[in-house]
């Protein structure tokens, strides 16, 4: 359990990729730089009107039916 502090360690029984919390941390750092950049991008390019949202939506209720 000691080497996945420093590296990865694959548990072979699940397959599993043990990372350590500061690589952890830092993986879920980076993933929300990336989505507020996303947002930050599209938000750029408008929003929907109100009439738009509600077409959006109902059409999503439409599909699980």
């Amino acid at each position: 359990m000691t080497q996945a502090v420093k590296s990865q360690v694959i548990i072979n029984k699940y397959g599993k990729l043990l990372i350590s919390p500061e690589e952890y941390e830092q993986f879920n750092q980076l993933e929300d730089m990336y989505w507020k950049m996303q947002a930050k991008n599209e938000s750029k390019s408008g929003f929907l009107s109100e009439k738009e949202s509600k077409d959006f939506l109902n059409n999503i209720l439409d599909c699980v039916k």
